[in-house]
């Protein structure tokens, strides 16, 4: 389990908590299999337009006794309702992946992802997908072979 074995302190600060709209802090101490942790937590949810919603989450985690575990990962979404049945949106994730046991910069991994969707029957969907991958590790960049999909459900009343 990636969760501590005991927890001293925990403070968790929402806005928003009923509505769309909010934010999240979460700040965690405690144990992880012996070694004293840090973890962190930001997010929100924003409708700055009407058919616009954008989401962001950030997470790490950081390790005293084990430093060469410390990580962070973290996205945003953006989703935009073209129409009531059709809509297009972009996922950019990030990861982070620190290791102190050498001089390395350890390693990054970033996708950007973008899908189409359109409910052309109620209950069935059409969606088209491109993902984009990007690494780096030991500070060497890498653009990664993009991955396409297209994908059809049909909803049949019988």
């Amino acid at each position: 389990s990636d969760e501590p074995g005991r927890t001293t302190f925990s403070l968790y600060a929402v806005t928003g908590a009923n509505v769309w709209e909010g934010y999240v802090f979460v700040l965690e101490l405690g144990d992880y299999h012996g070694s004293d942790m840090v973890r962190t937590r930001v997010g929100g949810r924003l409708q700055p337009v009407e058919p616009l919603t954008a989401e962001f989450n950030v997470r790490s985690v950081h390790l005293r006794e084990y430093s060469d575990q410390d990580w962070a990962v973290g996205d945003l979404k953006l989703n935009y309702r073209v129409s009531s049945t059709m809509f297009v949106r972009s996922i950019v994730r990030g990861s982070h992946f620190l290791d102190n046991t050498d001089d390395s910069d350890g390693e990054q991994r970033f996708d950007l992802d973008l899908l189409y969707g359109w409910e052309f029957s109620p209950g069935s969907m059409f969606y088209v997908a491109y993902t984009q991958p990007f690494e780096r590790v030991d500070g060497e960049s890498d653009v990664l072979d993009p991955v396409a999909t297209v994908k059809l459900s049909y909803l049949m009343n019988l």
